[in-house]
């Protein structure tokens, strides 16, 4: 099976790349092996938009049997254990709209889109496949922006409109590419911080970084 993995930075993926010597590089896409696996790794860089550019660029130029999109994120439950590692099954994009003096309004308020046109369903990208590797792991929903969330206002406004379970930068890109080119695909993320007014010495990005890898590197050892 040939697997992409698709993550914003290298650090996220570090030790998973050193694990299984994965370090041939073609621009941003790194290529190794695991077991009868080939695997390619690609960073695109921060956001959304790289997200979705280098994505649809990868898979348009290979083919795929699989797109992991592998990386932190923030949680909006204070009862979640920093360092927790779950399977993101559902993304929205949280912050596409409009400003309608000073009230934020979705793309579907407003009606410049459709809440069910393809691949959304009611404004909401839904992953349709449940993997036996990832059986073993909590599931959460996840919202993707281009503002990280770092005060109350936000905050409380981004649980009322979507009530999410985590926060991102990628992963609706990821989920949105894999669905229109109809590539299976799973979204893994470890927390590393609460969405809360910003205050980075609460982060645990190390703690996070060191899980995920290891849920990955458990996962492409069986897969």
């Amino acid at each position: 099976m040939n697997i992409l993995i698709v993550a914003a930075t290298s650090k996220e993926i570090e030790l998973f790349l050193k694990h299984f010597e994965i370090s041939l590089v073609q621009g941003n896409l790194l290529k190794g092996a695991c077991n009868q696996h080939k695997i390619d790794c690609l960073i695109t860089g921060i956001g959304m938009i790289a997200t979705t550019y280098h994505t649809t660029e990868t898979v348009c130029n290979n083919q795929y049997q699989l797109i992991v999109n592998a990386g932190i994120c923030g949680s909006f439950h204070n009862n979640v254990t920093l360092g927790s590692v779950f399977e993101i099954v559902s993304e929205q994009f949280a912050d596409f709209g409009l400003d309608d003096n000073g009230v934020f309004r979705s793309v579907y308020e407003t009606n410049l889109t459709g809440r069910n046109d393809f691949p959304f369903h009611d404004g909401i990208l839904t992953n349709p496949v449940k993997h036996d590797f990832t059986n073993h792991m909590p599931t959460a929903s996840g919202i993707t922006v281009n503002i990280a969330s770092g005060s109350n206002e936000r905050i409380n406004m981004i649980r009322e409109k979507y009530n999410p379970d985590i926060e991102n930068m990628e992963g609706a890109a990821v989920f949105y590419t894999a669905l229109q080119r109809k590539i299976p695909f799973v979204e893994i993320r470890s927390v590393s911080n609460l969405v809360e007014p910003r205050n980075r010495n609460n982060w645990k990005i190390s703690l996070a970084i060191e899980n995920l890898n290891s849920t990955l590197i458990g996962i492409f050892e069986k897969i």
